[in-house]
């Protein structure tokens, strides 16, 4: 016998998927715009997370919440800075790959991203070829990733950017890649290889795979097992597999070590990119600058390290 919800609660539900909707719709509206805004220049832009799946992945943009909405300059960033901050766009916060501003219009945040992560010379995107990959939109974003540059973003920001301490909705977002828009292995491999993002690719899909189920069929469980380093297979075992709710925010990930096992092969460019202050020459003010990152990125760091990556004692 069906139970019948209160209609108060009822009500309540309603307009909270009609409001969430409302903010979706206002959020890819000024996606929109943005890639008007920046074409009408000549200036190619692209959608990264939410905005790029929220209409292709999802049956109402209600069900994919976003904080804001992030784009990915293809071409003259800095061009593209000055065109916002014309239009009336309102810096609100800086980072290393990106710069928040605010629409005066919808109130919505935009993130202006230059580069998927920070560090972004580990992984060295083909920016033209995403470009002659993408698709048209099925709505308000009019040019969309394709599926496999959309999977390397999602795990390059998963797992190098946030150690895989992200929302729930965010390891959906794998889940329903995977099952609606797969992608074609060849060209998977292709992207990834191209910007040395396999192992960032196969700990996404291992994260997704343990807490929301993503299908990972043999032939790409193939791909993940040839791409995944040996101290990523042991974070695997020891920490996904066990307790996979533990790196949902606001959860507090090996985040340094991560970093550190996904940049193999290219460890001093590693250090050299974190470290990197931003300014021209070796000035005094930059090199206490590049001492004081140094220091808060060790603590920062240095809490949940290798305790993450060691085997568990049985029993």
């Amino acid at each position: 016998q069906s139970v019948r919800w209160p209609d108060a609660a009822r009500r309540a539900l309603r307009r909270a998927d009609h409001e969430a909707f409302a903010l979706g719709v206002r959020q890819l509206e000024t996606a929109n715009r943005i890639q008007h805004l920046l074409g009408a220049r000549g200036l190619r832009c692209l959608p990264l997370k939410g905005a790029a799946l929220a209409e292709r992945l999802y049956d109402s943009v209600a069900h994919r919440p976003m904080a804001d909405v992030d784009l990915l300059v293809l071409d003259d960033w800095p061009q593209a800075v000055t065109l916002l901050q014309e239009a009336g766009f309102a810096e609100h916060e800086q980072a290393d790959h990106a710069r928040a501003f605010l629409d005066p219009a919808s109130g919505t945040v935009v993130e202006l991203h230059q580069a998927v992560v920070s560090c972004a010379r580990l992984f060295p995107l083909d920016l033209d070829a995403a470009w002659r990959r993408c698709r048209p939109g099925a709505g308000l974003v009019k040019r969309v990733p394709s599926s496999e540059d959309l999977l390397v973003q999602l795990a390059l920001h998963a797992s190098f950017q946030h150690g895989l301490a992200l929302r729930l909705v965010q390891f959906l977002d794998v889940r329903r890649l995977l099952e609606r828009e797969p992608p074609e292995l060849a060209s998977l491999a292709q992207v990834a290889v191209g910007s040395r993002a396999q192992a960032a690719v196969a700990l996404a899909l291992e994260a997704a795979h343990a807490l929301v189920g993503a299908p990972i069929g043999p032939d790409l469980r193939e791909l993940v097992t040839a791409w995944l380093p040996g101290g990523l297979r042991r974070y695997c075992t020891s920490r996904l597999l066990s307790d996979p709710t533990a790196l949902l925010v606001p959860a507090d990930p090996p985040i340094g070590r991560i970093r550190w096992e996904l940049a193999a092969g290219r460890r001093m460019a590693l250090i050299r990119e974190t470290l990197r202050s931003g300014q021209s020459g070796f000035s005094r003010p930059a090199a206490l600058g590049t001492i004081r990152r140094a220091l808060d990125l060790a603590r920062r760091w240095g809490r949940p390290t290798l305790r993450a990556f060691m085997p568990r004692p049985e029993g």
